[in-house]
């Protein structure tokens, strides 16, 4: 099970919002002598080579730790990994309780192993901030615990934890933690199913130094940046012969993502069904496992699609960055998400991408969102005839993220 869908003083009730939410707040914008953050996740990396588990987490811990080396870190994994016990990720300090998905008994035993180890990690040193993400156990602990010790709560919407259906949400105080999002319409989610506003909403950055770019291919428009660390990938995973940043790429649409039914690949198969009336040798991989994985090979064999659509299961991040550096068109025909953190990536390996309605950072030029199936059909018509520019854009990095979340960090 890999958890990759989904906070001051804090987030006040809307009908008392005045200058941001109408009362005063704690300022936690200057940094005290001594802080230490204890994250609370569902799950977290098992070991440096495990790149799949909730990347953007792994990669924020990672560059805070490498930005602000002063600063203590320790990770709580409730879920994942599966075994118990105390580890070091790349120099942190990380904790697994290893709920490995339990029925309530077992995850209570699971939640009070969290507060254990939060009780070790504080009497080390005082933790300054907890920092939770996604509004369901973690944030519902992580409350219980800065409550008892009288310490800064921040909490992360990360995905689904913003619909009806998290029972957690009626047994959290958002008035006595920080709320953050990554989009606008998380926020308008958060804000109309609990009736609180979010704090500050923080999109979730790229960290670059794991995809090897060419500087010179960079687009103009992309965040600027000085240097690009060496290539992180294995030698025999490069393209081989062309270099597919600037030249043609071998595959015309990608799909990146958990095969649920959330994520509607279903709908991916029918649009390469339908496109390839129009172009018969177009060729599309969808990346991932998942649930919906066989039923999806079912599809492709009964419609005759095995010449245009390969499943190649889920990958290592490094390979995943190899496919989209070889591929035009993303197609993310997902009902919901609280970024589509995948699009940042897609972006930055030169690709377009084509999306429903969901919850995304802004790229005009890049982005092109479809209001219905028929648009989108349209769309990818329209793309797979033109010359496509496939510079990388970025659009934040993670540092930007980092910064902005250090200035909420607690004294």
């Amino acid at each position: 099970m890999r958890f990759n869908d989904k906070m001051t003083d804090g987030s006040k009730k809307i009908e008392q919002d005045q200058s941001a939410d109408g009362k005063t707040q704690r300022d936690f914008s200057t940094a005290p002598a001594h802080q230490k953050i204890a994250f609370l996740v569902p799950g977290f990396a098992r070991d440096e080579a495990d790149s799949n588990c909730i990347p953007p987490l792994q990669q924020y811990v990672l560059t805070f730790s490498r930005i602000y080396p002063n600063i203590e870190i320790a990770v709580i994994a409730f879920q994942y990994p599966y075994r118990s016990g105390k580890y070091q990720w790349n120099g942190i300090d990380v904790y697994a309780c290893g709920g490995a998905g339990g029925g309530k008994l077992f995850r209570l035993r699971t939640w009070l192993k969290a507060v254990r180890y939060f009780r070790r990690i504080h009497q080390q040193s005082a933790v300054t901030t907890i920092h939770s993400y996604w509004l369901v156990e973690c944030a519902l602990v992580g409350q219980y615990l800065a409550g008892w010790y009288k310490i800064q709560h921040l909490a992360t919407i990360m995905g689904q934890d913003v619909r009806p259906t998290n029972r957690y949400l009626t047994h959290l105080n958002f008035s006595k933690m920080t709320v953050t999002c990554a989009s606008p319409k998380s926020a308008q989610s958060f804000r109309e199913i609990t009736g609180y506003s979010v704090a500050k909403i923080i999109p979730k950055g790229l960290d670059i130094r794991n995809i090897n770019i060419p500087e010179q291919s960079l687009h103009p428009d992309a965040v600027g940046h000085n240097s690009f660390e060496e290539n992180l990938f294995p030698d025999e995973r490069q393209p081989k012969g062309t270099n597919p940043l600037l030249s043609e790429r071998k595959i015309d649409i990608l799909g990146v993502g958990s095969l649920i039914p959330l994520k509607n690949y279903r709908l991916f198969v029918n649009m390469i069904k339908n496109l390839s009336t129009q172009f018969p040798a177009i060729k599309a991989t969808i990346v991932g496992g998942g649930e919906e994985f066989h039923l999806l090979q079912k599809m492709i064999a009964d419609n005759r699609l095995q010449e245009n659509v390969q499943l190649v299961g889920e990958l290592p991040r490094a390979w995943v960055f190899d496919y989209m550096r070889n591929s035009k068109i993303l197609l993310h025909p997902s009902t919901y998400e609280s970024q589509a953190y995948v699009f940042m990536e897609a972006l930055y390996c030169g690709m377009q991408v084509v999306c429903f309605d969901i919850a995304h950072a802004e790229s005009p030029q890049r982005i092109h969102v479809c209001k219905d199936e028929a648009e989108m059909l349209t769309t990818l018509k329209r793309l797979l005839t033109q010359k496509l520019d496939h510079r990388p854009y970025l659009l934040k990095s993670m540092e930007d993220t980092v910064h902005e979340y250090k200035q909420l960090y607690t004294t």
